[in-house]
């Protein structure tokens, strides 16, 4: 009787070792498992976040070109009037500036002052 519950406990704690490895072994593929899901979860988060950045500027954008156009078709014909010459303004300011960066050239020399 002694002799049968020695091997019964021989088989139990066997059968805890199998156990245990198969739990290491499974665990460390279920650890690369989970990695690889992660990953690929992480990039499809970055599509779908680019995607939604996207989609908000281009609404916002629109909105912007709704509001100008209200706000101008409620303008009276003297404040579109002033509103092209400011706009001619603009346009002209940034020819020049344009303009100015152009004729501009970088000190080449790298010589230093003294």
């Amino acid at each position: 009787m002694l002799e049968e519950l020695g091997k019964d406990l021989q088989k139990i704690g066997l059968a805890g070792l199998g156990a245990a490895a198969i739990l290491a072994e499974k665990g460390g593929e279920l650890a690369k498992e989970c990695l690889k899901r992660g990953e690929g979860m992480a990039e499809r988060g970055r599509v779908v976040s680019e995607e939604l950045k996207r989609s908000a500027e281009q609404a916002a954008e629109e909105r912007r070109r709704r509001c100008v156009q209200e706000n101008v078709s409620i303008l009276s014909r003297e404040e579109r009037e002033q509103l092209r010459r400011r706009l001619d303004e603009l346009d002209a300011e940034e020819t020049a500036a344009g303009q100015t960066e152009e004729t501009e050239t970088p000190d080449d020399t790298g010589a230093a002052e003294d």
